[in-house]
């Protein structure tokens, strides 16, 4: 399939990105690794008359560490995160995540940061081609009124299958976000809307230029688990990323996040509650599992490759298998 025309601009300065976002709004796409957003204009699912390019702005891809933490460039690769030795020392459960995504030679080299976290939410009556989808009335995510995987629903289902952003929201991430002449730092997991049509909350004149993380407490443990039918390539079906801290085997805190439920990363609070101020047990961990399990059911519907009853049960195993790594210390 053709890419369409468009107009391509590559500014030299982050001040003229803004610039440019300010005047053109939604009309103009912003490119970083490119990944998710080509072959979406080559399914026509991406209508831009100009793609603006962040390649030669380095501030946007610059990683720098310090005592308190790390700033990642929105448009630093995913390869030159992996490598960072202050993520690999720090952060090994996003490590985890980002080893996930793709495959090295695609993905990681030319795949960013931010792109992953931005990564729009997908269904398998959408992310096909125009042909394919002339033959269906316009979904809900395609301008339309109707929702093909789960009949007579008023909202969007598309789902959020971004590894990062999962993993990222678990590590309570921070990002800061500017427009021209103002700048400012939110949740990470706030700029997702919950909605599968309208999946972010950022304006069309704002742009996500970094992920902020702080480093975690010694005895931290992180965990992240991806549920997908081949090695590599694949989005997750289901996932689950979990960051747990202790003090004397006793946990002060559990948070856990499962990807690929629904049109956002799902924080399930209730694992807190139930892990908090324990020493854990088998039983108490699956106990946080099936809170998971419950709150993500009814999310989950027919719109990907593996059936929903099939993805709702191993919302269960695989929060249950994050918990327990992130639980003896996590991924090393």
């Amino acid at each position: 399939m053709r890419l369409p025309p468009f107009e391509y601009q590559a500014p030299a300065t982050l001040a003229q990105v803004l610039a440019v976002l300010q005047e053109k709004g939604q009309a103009a796409a912003v490119l970083a690794g490119g990944t998710d957003l080509i072959p979406r204009l080559r399914q026509r699912l991406v209508k831009a008359d100009l793609i603006l390019s962040l390649k030669n702005i380095p501030a946007l891809q610059a990683i720098e560490a310090d005592g308190a933490g790390i700033r990642i460039g929105a448009a630093a690769t995913l390869q030159a995160v992996l490598e960072h030795p202050a993520v690999q020392k720090s952060f090994p459960g996003l490590v985890q995540a980002l080893k996930s995504i793709g495959a090295a030679g695609i993905q990681h080299y030319t795949g960013s940061m931010g792109g992953n976290v931005l990564l729009n939410t997908r269904c398998l009556f959408y992310n096909q081609s125009e042909f394919w989808r002339s033959g269906r009335e316009r979904c809900h995510k395609n301008g339309g009124q109707v929702c093909h995987a789960l009949a007579e629903s008023k909202d969007c289902h598309a789902v959020c299958q971004s590894d990062g952003a999962a993993m990222l929201a678990a590590l309570s991430a921070q990002a800061l976000i500017k427009k021209s002449g103002g700048e400012r730092i939110a949740p990470l997991s706030d700029i997702f809307s919950g909605k599968g049509d309208a999946p972010f909350t950022l304006a069309a004149d704002e742009l996500l230029t970094e992920i902020q993380l702080f480093h975690p407490p010694p005895g931290a443990g992180q965990s992240y688990q991806k549920l997908r039918w081949r090695s590599a390539i694949d989005f997750p079906l289901i996932s689950a990323a979990a960051v747990v801290t202790r003090s004397k085997g006793i946990i002060d805190r559990a948070r856990l996040v499962i990807g690929g439920a629904g049109p956002a990363p799902l924080a399930v609070a209730e694992a807190d509650k139930i892990l908090k101020g324990q020493n854990p047990d088998q039983g108490l961990i699956e106990q946080a599992a099936q809170a998971a399990q419950k709150q993500a059911e009814g999310f989950i519907v027919d719109n990907t490759i593996a059936p929903a009853e099939y993805r709702r049960r191993m919302v269960r195993v695989m929060a249950g298998r994050a918990l327990r790594e992130a639980v003896t210390g996590g991924v090393k």
